[in-house]
């Protein structure tokens, strides 16, 4: 399956999701993926490409590793149809919706770029949860061989103060 074809299937999965059940409506739309808010809960449904071996590298490592960090987003159940690798996931928010973390989005992306970037040779981050999913991060990067992806639309928020790497890598 070409990635076009990838994507078109994961289109129709999401639009069937919408036009099928009513419950669910469009949080956002990425290269790979479609998340959508249940209606009926505060739960949002991932559906991503099987091609995303970035993003899926990315959940994997956090669903097997059973991390209560609170930069990881919190991923209930999953599973596969022929195309996708569904998630449910705790629904989170753009920095956006909250109006006092548009003045935090910008340094806490530049210092955990800076840390990135550097291998984890900075020492000034001084929160340890925060090193070790960046550490984490940075090490499925490198065995993935994949690109960075850090930017503002992959950093959600759980609340006001808490923001939550969701897809740093391509």
């Amino acid at each position: 399956m070409t990635s076009l074809e990838g994507r078109v299937a994961t289109f129709n999965a999401a639009s069937h999701m919408n036009d099928n059940y009513g419950r669910y409506m469009t949080l956002g739309i990425g290269a790979y993926s479609h998340v959508f808010l249940h209606r009926a809960s505060d739960l949002a449904i991932k559906v991503t490409e099987k091609s995303d071996q970035a993003g899926i590298d990315y959940y994997s490592f956090i669903m097997n590793n059973d991390f209560d960090n609170p930069y990881y987003p919190r991923i209930y159940k999953t599973f596969e149809t022929s195309n996708s690798i569904i998630y449910y996931i705790e629904r989170l928010r753009d920095f956006s919706y909250y109006s006092e973390t548009s003045d935090t989005i910008s340094p806490f992306i530049d210092n955990c770029s800076d840390y990135l970037f550097s291998a984890g040779q900075k020492d000034y981050l001084d929160d340890p949860k925060l090193r070790d999913a960046l550490d984490s991060i940075w090490l499925i990067k490198q065995e993935g061989n994949h690109a960075w992806d850090f930017h503002p639309r992959n950093i959600m928020f759980r609340d006001e103060k808490t923001p939550v790497i969701t897809d740093p890598l391509s």
